[in-house]
């Protein structure tokens, strides 16, 4: 099977937010050559979760030759007159080509937003257009739409009963208002038991779609998945009960960007139980999984790396700057540079680490975690967000060492 433990972005061919654009040509005007298709899915998507689809030229994946011959665009719009092109581009962080080093294979990169509520599902209209360079006339187009799966929908009814049964096709729920305790109970022999507050409103609705990206990435291991696409979140920790098959001993919880998070090794008769405040997307494999959380990473934000515009203290001055330059030619954000030494590892146990660095520029809200693999020349993506105390210090924990990345913002080309 095809690994995408390298996957880097394609130089030239990446489509950012800021590049989606709506289609400026007139269709009638040409004929399409219809020579190349990205194979989408037709499954509600997850905000914030990583899609990669296969893609098809004329019988073969696509190629580096396929971008030497054409030059390839990608527009973002909306085909609901209810919903403006501009409102759906805000809503999509990424839709573009990526590729996967190992293999040399094409794949279509798809992310959208989890910044934003929507009070029903949201299509998003792909278009991807490739036209020869050395004759424009000729060229070959595809569509498609992605449907993304936001935070309330319409209400299928008011729920005054201690359990209820949630059906998929109608997941938007109210709860009366006297209602303190209900247990849901889903399709597939999950349950959650659900202490209520003052929001009653939830959209449970979910998909068992595969990620394939966490397939391609641990191709021995046998997975089942569950995602809430809308992320419903509450006001308590309660119980979740993670309905398995029997052979499944490890569950994690899918982040951001495809990480993985060890939720559970506690398979009881085809359950997984854990606490938890709101619903996301999770899987379960017979072996353990290739995660940044634990082991390593299964995503690499770029091909190459550097470093900050304002560093920490304790780096090294050579090496630092080294990776300093890396992460400036490579990437637009705002960071700064931390180190627990110089080489990338684990640790045996997760720990906090407080240190006293200017963010001057930078969100403070808004701050990501990398921990830079020399060896594979890769910044790995951490699960937990760092913070900024009240007494202005960069609190974060990590189980990993080596050289930090602390970014306002995702990484982004």
């Amino acid at each position: 099977m095809k690994k995408l433990l390298a996957l880097l972005l394609a130089a030239g061919m990446v489509m950012g937010t800021g590049a989606l654009t709506v289609s400026a040509f007139d269709e009638d005007d040409y004929d399409n050559l219809d020579f190349f298709e990205v194979k989408e899915t037709n499954e509600t998507l997850c905000p914030g979760q990583d899609y990669y689809f296969e893609t098809d030229w004329e019988g073969s994946p696509i190629d580096d030759d396929f971008f030497e011959y054409y030059k390839v665009s990608v527009s973002v719009s909306s085909d609901d007159d209810d919903v403006s092109s501009s409102a759906v581009r805000r809503r999509v962080e990424k839709a573009e080509f990526v590729k996967n080093e190992e293999t040399g294979e094409y794949f279509f990169h798809f992310r959208a937003s989890m910044s934003f509520s929507y009070l029903e599902n949201l299509d998003a209209h792909i278009m991807v257009l490739a036209k020869d360079k050395e004759n424009t006339d000729k060229r070959s187009w595809y569509e498609f739409d992605l449907t993304i799966g936001y935070s309330d929908g319409e209400i299928s009814e008011v729920v005054d009963d201690s359990q209820y049964n949630v059906d998929n096709s109608n997941p938007a729920i109210e709860f009366d208002e006297d209602l303190k305790l209900c247990r849901l109970d889903f399709e597939d022999g999950s349950y959650y038991t659900l202490r209520l507050s003052t929001a009653t409103k939830f959209n449970f609705g979910y998909t068992n779609v595969a990620n394939q990206f966490i397939v391609q990435a641990n191709p021995k291991a046998s997975l089942y998945f569950l995602s809430f696409y809308a992320r419903p979140r509450f006001a308590n920790e309660d119980v979740f009960k993670f309905k398995a098959p029997a052979d499944k001993k490890y569950l994690y919880e899918i982040k951001q960007d495809n990480t993985l998070v060890l939720l559970s090794e506690d398979n009881n008769n085809g359950y997984f139980g854990f606490t938890t405040r709101n619903l996301g997307s999770y899987v379960a494999s017979d072996l353990p999984l290739r995660s940044a959380s634990t082991s390593e990473g299964i995503y690499s934000n770029a091909a190459q790396v550097s470093t900050p515009s304002s560093s920490a203290s304790s780096a090294p001055a050579g090496s630092a700057a080294a990776l300093q330059g890396i992460i400036t030619r490579n990437f637009s954000n705002r960071f700064v540079l931390v180190s627990n030494g110089t080489e990338y590892g684990t640790i045996d146990q997760a720990a906090t680490y407080s240190v006293s660095v200017s963010l001057e520029g930078m969100d403070a809200a808004n701050l990501y975690l990398y921990t830079y693999d020399g060896a594979n020349n890769r910044l790995i993506q951490s699960p937990n967000r760092p913070k900024v105390g009240a007494d202005g210090r960069l609190t974060f924990t990590t189980n990993t060492k080596g050289y930090y990345v602390v970014s306002s913002g995702t990484l982004a080309k």
